[in-house]
């Protein structure tokens, strides 16, 4: 069975890459032959499990999200036999003011061309239309993170590095108190997606100011997140993966 994630941005990209190592044993496949139009920043590896593969697509911004959905269901539609349809799909996106959760879901029920209301962080089976394969369905996940509160997955990873170490707590407080003033002025990040994600970089800037992209990379992979609660909690539905 091939499933597939879409995430919207490289942060999310590699957390959910160790994520899915980590807590859901998933292992490194082969390398991957063909690279489906659209999917380039995908990982040129798929994860596996058993006889099961997963595939991590970043969106590079919420903007792009729709128009992999639409490839990922028409790949599904061209598909020739069972073996080359995404059995399971998952779209991960940020709950934050560019895009409310309501509007999202108003999209996904556009690009599905339903009027099945689907449910955050529940899956929903869905039939799909391809003409050599009979009763075809998928499962389907949204999942709009920060569940309960207006934010973005930077905002989720911040709250997560500041439950972990105490001194790292009171860097992101004042980083986050920075930010606000800058913003409060009106001259730069006059909106909430560049200060929730300069809130992150400035976090980032303060501990690895050297290679930082790098070391980013590194402290995102080393944090155990597997052990936070709120991380578990979040992503639960991906062991059906």
């Amino acid at each position: 069975m091939k499933s597939i994630i879409i995430c919207e941005g490289p942060t999310d990209f590699v957390l959910l890459q160790y994520f899915m190592r980590k807590v859901n044993n998933w292992d490194e496949g082969q390398e991957s032959k063909n690279k489906p139009k659209g999917f380039e920043k995908s990982r040129s590896r798929d994860f596996q499990k058993g006889e099961n593969s997963l595939r991590i697509i970043c969106a590079d911004g919420c903007s792009r999200m729709p128009l992999l959905l639409s490839k990922i269901l028409e790949n599904n539609f061209l598909a020739s036999s069972s073996d080359e349809v995404y059995s399971k799909i998952v779209y991960l996106t940020d709950n934050d003011e560019d895009q409310t959760k309501e509007e999202v879901f108003l999209n996904l029920k556009m690009i599905w061309n339903t009027q099945t209301d689907f449910v955050n962080n529940s899956w929903t089976s869905m039939e799909i239309d391809n003409e050599r394969l009979d009763d075809l369905s998928v499962d389907f996940l949204p999942l709009v993170i920060p569940f309960e509160e207006t934010g973005a997955i930077e905002t989720f990873l911040l709250q997560t590095l500041a439950s972990a170490k105490k001194y790292d707590a009171s860097v992101i407080d004042r980083g986050n108190k920075f930010v606000d003033l800058i913003a409060s002025e009106n001259e730069y990040l006059k909106h909430r997606r560049d200060i929730t994600k300069a809130k992150l970089d400035v976090f980032f800037s303060v501990k690895t100011p050297a290679e930082q992209f790098t070391q980013r990379q590194n402290i995102l992979k080393n944090v155990p997140w597997e052990q936070y609660e709120n991380i578990r909690e979040s992503f639960k539905e991906l062991k059906k993966l």
